[in-house]
């Protein structure tokens, strides 16, 4: 996969869900995040989870991450996001 491969599997995310089969993304930390331009120097940890949270939001079943914390504070944020009144 190229950079714009990539990135394509995320903004897409909810047309691998319509298969009804779990879908995992695995992209944290990945090479991609560092050829994305303006993010070249990133060490990567605040794209991975801005990552995961769009990977959610299109249907993800499952998000694989190296850091733990981080995710599910995002994660916890995104779910008090999703359940606050209007």
């Amino acid at each position: 996969k190229d950079l714009q491969n990539n990135l394509d599997l995320i903004a897409y995310a909810e047309k691998f869900v319509d298969t009804r089969f779990p879908v995992l993304y695995g992209m944290s930390r990945k090479s991609f995040i560092g050829k994305t331009p303006g993010l070249e120097n990133s060490d990567r940890l605040i794209p991975t989870v801005v990552s995961g949270i769009l990977a959610a939001l299109g249907g993800a079943t499952v998000i694989r991450v190296h850091d733990v914390r981080e995710a599910v504070e995002s994660f916890q944020l995104l779910k008090a996001f999703r359940h606050a009144p209007v």
